[in-house]
């Protein structure tokens, strides 16, 4: 083969694969772009219905708590107002719920906000609307101080489920990233 058929054999070869390996840049390029989308509209509205909960929670305990101890009803009121919040907030994470894990554990969530509402609502409030403070006193320490407990835990499993889809996305991000800076690496190399 001649010269020239060999510069006009490499340059064809160079251009291939420049040509590839821009093509498989534009690809890594498009999955950043479909990860960065999922994270913005799945990942972190899911993250923050779960810290919404895990707030809400804490509140209904709160002022669960105040109004056993002062009796005053702004504080009945608070509980209920976040009671109607999270239920709301539960149901949409269960909907919104992209795996089965995901979905039973939101669920499970649901049912240990369920059994401390039901203990609140079926036991103490009536004790202590009838002036029963011992014995609200009492079922407060035997059984709304576990279900807090367990509805505490089952938040915290929930964020860290949360915090572990999130590590995930920005894992393949990063992945993607480096892939396609590597591969412009690798082209730009091999045109010279």
């Amino acid at each position: 083969m001649k010269l020239t058929g060999k510069m006009v054999a490499y340059f064809i070869a160079v251009v291939l694969v420049a040509s590839l390996g821009f093509i498989y840049i534009i690809y890594e390029i498009n999955n950043i772009d479909s990860i960065t989308e999922n994270f913005k509209t799945t990942d972190l509205p899911r993250l923050a219905l779960s810290n919404e909960i895990a707030h809400n929670a804490t509140g209904q305990v709160a002022a669960m708590r105040g109004y056993w101890i002062s009796g005053n009803e702004q504080m009945l009121r608070e509980y209920k107002n976040l009671r109607d919040l999270n239920t709301q907030a539960e149901e949409e994470l269960i909907q919104k719920s992209g795996t089965e894990a995901a979905k039973q554990l939101a669920t499970e969530l649901r049912t240990s906000n369920e059994k401390y509402t039901a203990l609140i609502e079926n036991k103490i409030l009536p004790l202590l609307q009838s002036g029963n403070k011992e014995e609200a006193t009492r079922v407060m320490m035997n059984e709304v101080i576990p279900a807090t407990e367990a509805l505490q835990s089952k938040i915290s499993e929930a964020k860290s489920f949360r915090k572990a889809a999130i590590d995930q996305s920005l894992d393949n991000m990063q992945g993607s990233v480096k892939t396609a800076r590597n591969t412009s690496v690798i082209v730009a190399l091999l045109q010279y």
